[in-house]
């Protein structure tokens, strides 16, 4: 047994047995019974076979203190798991793989923790800090039921895989006043699923790696798991991990008030307000809608900015002139680039701006909602299947994402064929008038999907050249589209910070797992900043838009309107009649109060601000229903949110305010 003791901390590990036997924090044992394995190693053959185990299946174990080697498995391979207890954290922990098969590392999780707590709403004083989205406090493991599963291909859009949906690469358990830091401090932020599923007797912290190699290679990450406690919330456990990100900056980011080559009104933190052209929600019929021609929807977009006391983006949905939502072709606009280059002269000369959605890197063989757009002779012609992602087996699936819209598949970063043809897609709107594109909905948080090809030049398995790719073709997006900026769905993870520098921030997703918290403005802000987003099928059913306006503000992002296809101001997109409407004076008024505020004294914090922990307050709450549907979740809860919310702020000069919003 090997045991490790600091500051009323306790952990010990049997390296021989290969788990950790116990983790005593001020004499409360953290762990279950149940035992989880130091690692668990998933091999792949040629063909797509896979092979799992772990250290129980080591017939042949050396220790060395605090450190092992586990021999003698199915497969020719060994481990070497390694703890250092001599850092600034609590414990370090290093794995070494040497290979010496045939077949290929996929995946490798390692050190999962079996947490014998519950959580609050489950009958203990157990919470979850969680970087979903923008980030959620999960306080009941039932409203996580069937999210946590496991990413295959073809891969969906949704999930716990980090840089997607998670934005960041730790987890922190709060218990009672007190916290345990589980972090992956990889500088190359690889790819991994982040996950805490509920298990027998547990609660399992997960944090798998996908390392992207060949077959026989050894896998030597060059980054610890990190172990560490705390002592306050969640900002606590935040901190330690915002600690070594500036330390450790993710590829080319810099601090905002460093940043020379982002455009003028980025400071002025626009007003989005999004519409579509054509029809009302994602599968509506795709006839063109009041707000076409595009200059119908100048009368209202000037009403707004001047009612707001706000510079506005009009983000244009529908706009396409091929399909909506049918990518990755999108040029020439819905009636031709003549009409569309006119409109885009007019808000530019009200001092406003232009924006569109597009929708990824997929390639769509059929739109389902203008069944007149095929595509299926093209990708036949030119052999694109040579541009797509496969899966394990070799073979072709169709894509899951926007499966209502679209039948397709995914397009690989990595393949030259691929990169011709969103050169082909998306050159053509990047010389083009827009301020704005979001030329990455449907990749969440800027990522690809898996690719198992064996022919695109990478490894033939998900990982890390997935980031490398992925920033390559960024960076010769914002190259062509100098002084434009691009954005993703669901805010970009951190790799890709520095080339998705305004992103639709879906924090609403994270209503249907527990509290939302600002956690991405706490590590990121001072180095982007995003935008509300278009609140995207948000469970709160109950008038909640005021809410959700005030929590984007005070997470220092900017503010958006949804528009209906008659003009009216939406409580989301894709809410039908049966939803209702906002007051739209009184949403405006609110808007135009922020403005006001953010202008003439927030904006030396808001802008390029560093977020703290706030001083703690009171407020009155209101209870919202919350209604969760999905294809593997339906379910409903009450959703309670504070009446007044609050964050506080240091801006370069020291000074700290605390901003409240009724």
């Amino acid at each position: 047994m090997f045991i490790h003791e600091k500051n009323d901390i306790k952990m010990t590990v049997d390296f021989e047995k290969g788990y950790i036997n116990s983790l005593v924090h001020k004499s409360r044992e953290l762990l279950s019974e149940s035992k989880a394995p130091l690692f668990i190693i998933n091999m792949m053959d040629d063909a797509g076979n896979t092979v799992k185990f772990d250290t129980f299946d080591a017939k042949n174990v050396i220790t060395n203190n605090n450190s092992a080697t586990y021999k003698s498995f199915p497969e020719d391979i060994s481990v070497t798991v390694s703890l250092n207890t001599k850092d600034e954290y609590f414990a370090c922990w290093n794995i070494s793989i040497k290979n010496n098969s045939d077949k290929l590392i996929e995946w490798v999780e390692f050190m999962d923790l079996p947490l014998c707590g519950k959580l609050t709403k489950n009958g203990g004083d157990g919470k979850f800090l969680y970087p979903f989205c923008e980030g959620v406090i999960v306080d009941d493991i039932k409203l996580t039921e069937n999210h946590f599963f496991e990413q295959k291909y073809p891969c969906d859009g949704s999930s716990s895989m980090f840089p997607h949906m998670v934005f960041t690469q730790f987890l922190s358990y709060m218990f009672g006043n007190y916290g345990l830091y589980i972090g992956a401090h990889d500088r190359k932020r690889g790819v991994k699923w982040i996950t805490f599923p509920e298990e027998e007797n547990s609660i399992t912290t997960k944090i798998r790696m996908y390392p992207g190699i060949n077959y026989g290679e050894d896998f030597n990450p060059d980054f610890p798991y990190v172990f560490d406690f705390f002592e306050g919330d969640w900002h606590d456990g935040a901190e330690i991990y915002r600690k070594w990100l500036y330390n450790n900056l993710p590829y080319g980011l810099d601090f905002l008030k460093n940043q020379n080559n982002i455009p003028d009104w980025y400071k002025n933190m626009p007003l989005v307000v999004i519409y579509p052209v054509r029809g009302g929600t994602d599968t509506d019929d795709m006839e063109p809608n009041s707000l076409y021609p595009y200059e119908n929807a100048l009368p209202v977009l000037r009403e707004i900015s001047e009612k707001t006391n706000s510079q506005v983006m009009a983000l244009l949905m529908h706009w396409e002139g091929t399909a909506p939502w049918a990518p990755p072709y999108v040029w020439p606009p819905f009636g031709g680039e003549e009409i569309f280059n006119k409109f885009a002269d007019e808000p530019h000369k009200d001092g406003n701006l232009l924006g569109v959605y597009c929708s990824g890197i997929g390639w769509t063989s059929q739109s389902k909602l203008l069944k007149s757009y095929n595509m299926d002779d093209v990708f036949e012609k030119n052999n694109y299947w040579e541009a797509m992602c496969l899966a394990p087996d070799g073979t072709l699936p169709y894509g899951r994402i926007c499966v209502p819209q679209r039948t397709g598949y995914d397009l690989c970063p990595a393949s030259d064929v691929a990169n011709k043809i969103l050169d082909d897609a998306y050159i053509p709107l990047l010389n083009s008038k827009v301020d704005y594109a979001q030329l990455l909905d449907q990749n969440n948080g800027g990522n690809s999907y898996f690719c198992y090809s064996k022919n695109h030049g990478h490894p033939p398995a998900p990982g890390t050249w997935q980031i490398e790719t992925m920033n390559s073709l960024m960076d010769k997006w914002n190259d062509i589209g100098k002084g434009k900026l691009i954005g993703c769905e669901t805010a970009a993870a951190e790799p890709f910070l520095n080339n998705l520098k305004f992103s639709d921030n879906r924090f609403e997703f994270t209503f249907g797992f527990g509290q939302i918290v600002p956690l991405y403005a706490y590590l990121f802000h001072e180095f982007l900043h995003n935008f509300m987003g278009n609140q995207c099928s948000c469970p709160l059913k109950d008038e909640s838009l005021s809410y959700r306006l005030a929590h984007s503000f005070t997470a220092g992002d900017c503010l958006s309107l949804v528009l209906t296809a008659d003009q009216k101001i939406s409580k989301y997109w894709g809410s039908g009649p049966d939803d209702g409407f906002e007051d739209k004076e009184k949403i405006l008024t609110l808007i135009h109060n922020l403005s006001v505020f953010t202008k003439e004294e927030g904006l030396k914090w808001l802008y390029d601000g560093k977020m703290i922990k706030p001083l703690e307050y009171t407020s009155s709450e209101t209870v919202y229903f919350c209604k969760n549907y999905s294809p593997t979740r339906n379910r409903s809860h009450y959703y309670s949110g504070k009446d007044v919310l609050s964050s506080a702020w240091e801006n370069s000069d020291g000074e700290k305010i605390q901003i409240f919003v009724n």
